[in-house]
């Protein structure tokens, strides 16, 4: 899971406000804030500031790096809370990545070029202050200038702000990251200082639910000494551990998985499961196996995937099925596919302008198949030249898309065809 990086941090400071001057070290929950010089910001009045000008308003620091998707995309949302809140609060993205970097990415990016983000870079004291190996992270202060929390991301929100505000205390689940974890040392046997013999080790695994403060990771790590391999699934949800298994994109793709489950929220995240944080503490697995030598990858995953199905009570397997589909094909070949732009250029937010620019028919194949409960889709165009597709609205039905895809002569029918589909059943 992919997974992204983000701080966030939350002061509320009253102007009778009085910072504690103290040596910069890392935080904990009901620590005072010191008075820090925040340097390096970009599209902002000044060069520099301080905490305290921000005496009277919640201050939320957006820890965020050009390399996490998430972050980017929510970096649009601290303009627009900048915008609702005007004088009662104020959010700052924060990157450590050097001004040249970031000012030519937000200046290359098509999606944030509108917004003119406004951020600190090149970053050390906040990082200090709020140490974390994974984002998103917020770290909220209060109006007395202490801290009070720490969340994702998802959290910050106009409704939790305004609560924030109000002096309400909202639902803000608690996020830890576990800054000393090492991933060359075993999980579950960290303690055990024993020499492993290879004849007397058979075979050593641990299947645990969500490890909290340790990223999702995949390790391999071979031990000469002992002749053993130490293969490492960190929190992973059980469809991430199943594409590892079959060794497919399968289990991500909403049109090729089906979910004979009496809840399929437990496998797939979806809206009215909450907040995503609080979903994959409660459905994320770790498995370590500590195995000889001569153990593959293969036999670890055979023996991961009867574990999990045992402990888990489910099922998965790859079958092979007739299934309905939308097949996009060529309607009219002498209409010449052709592009206007030298970038490929998809937005489809419903707050922007729709864009679909030098696309071909595996990226349009690729956004159909992301649709939830819908049917596969399979291009027999023969088409791997780029093409743009003008919308007005996001077409939803086999005849919009058809009407969408006719100035440039494809189409999609409604046949049958044989695929492999995952299925997960209990």
């Amino acid at each position: 899971m992919g997974h992204k990086l983000i701080i966030i941090v939350w002061f509320c400071l009253q102007q009778s406000l009085t910072f504690a001057q103290i040596p910069l070290k890392s935080l904990n929950i009901g620590d005072q804030v010191p008075d820090i010089t925040i340097s390096n910001l970009i599209n902002f009045p000044t060069q520099n500031l301080k905490i305290s000008n921000f005496k009277g308003k919640l201050l939320i620091l957006d820890f965020w790096d050009t390399w996490c998707s998430s972050c980017i995309h929510f970096l649009p949302q601290t303009n627009t809370l900048n915008k609702m809140f005007l004088d009662r609060a104020y959010v700052l993205p924060v990157t450590a990545q050097k001004r040249e970097s970031i000012e030519k990415f937000l200046l290359g990016s098509a999606f944030l070029k509108p917004y003119k983000i406004t951020s600190v870079v090149a970053d050390k004291e906040l990082t200090s202050l709020f140490p974390h190996n994974q984002i998103p992270h917020e770290v909220w202060i209060d109006p007395q200038g202490r801290l009070i929390a720490l969340t994702t991301d998802e959290y910050v929100t106009a409704g939790n702000i305004e609560q924030v505000l109000n002096g309400q205390h909202p639902q803000l689940a608690f996020k830890k990251d576990e800054l000393n974890y090492d991933w060359r040392t075993p999980l579950f046997f960290s303690e055990a200082k024993i020499k492993l013999n290879r004849k007397a080790l058979l075979y050593t695994t641990g299947f645990t639910g969500c490890l909290e403060g340790v990223a999702p990771a995949q390790h391999v790590q071979t031990d000469t000494l002992n002749q053993t391999k130490r293969f490492s699934f960190i929190n992973q949800p059980v469809l991430n551990l199943y594409a590892l298994i079959y060794n497919s994109g399968l289990p991500f793709t909403p049109t090729r998985r089906i979910l004979r489950v009496a809840d399929p929220g437990v496998f797939v995240y979806s809206a009215k499961s909450g907040y995503y944080d609080k979903w994959l503490k409660e459905h994320t697995y770790t498995y370590e196996a500590i195995v000889p030598f001569d153990f593959s990858r293969n036999e670890v995953l055979e023996q991961m995937q009867f574990n999990m199905e045992r402990v888990l009570k489910i099922k998965g397997c790859i079958q092979q099925l007739e299934i309905e589909c939308w097949i996009l094909h060529r309607k009219n070949n002498e209409i010449k596919l052709q592009t206007a732009y030298t970038k490929k250029e998809i937005q489809l937010n419903a707050k922007q302008p729709l864009a679909m620019h030098r696309i071909t028919a595996a990226d349009l194949i690729s956004l159909l198949d992301e649709r939830e409960n819908a049917i596969p889709v399979i291009d027999e165009s023969g088409t791997p030249v780029p093409f743009d597709l003008n919308l007005r609205t996001l077409p939803v039905t086999l005849k919009e898309w058809n009407l969408a895809l006719q100035p440039i002569g494809l189409e999609f029918l409604f046949q049958k065809r044989k695929l492999d589909m995952f299925i997960l059943s209990q």
